[in-house]
């Protein structure tokens, strides 16, 4: 049990401090919940010994968070994806 709080505390810091420091708000705390929470089940279904390490869900969270803003810019950048997006440029 202290490890599933380790790992929402984890999802929850990551994706807070992504959204404080966002320009968009709303986004950021969709991108860094999803990113976080997928890293996190695929580190668990993966690597369940490894995963409770303490370490281990902040990092998953973090790199998590990072992957799925890279796709999102990725994707905004993207002139025939971002069309999908709504984008604005």
């Amino acid at each position: 049990m202290l490890h599933l709080v380790n790992a929402l505390v984890a999802v929850l810091v990551v994706t807070g401090a992504l959204a404080v420091a966002s320009l968009r708000p709303r986004t950021a705390l969709l991108l860094g919940s999803t990113g976080s929470v997928i890293a996190e089940f695929v580190m668990w279904v993966a690597a369940p010994a490894a995963w409770s390490h303490p370490l281990a869900p902040w990092t998953c969270a973090l790199l998590g968070t990072v992957a799925a803003v890279a796709v999102w810019s990725l994707v905004r950048a993207t002139p025939w994806l971002a069309d999908l997006v709504g984008s604005d440029s």
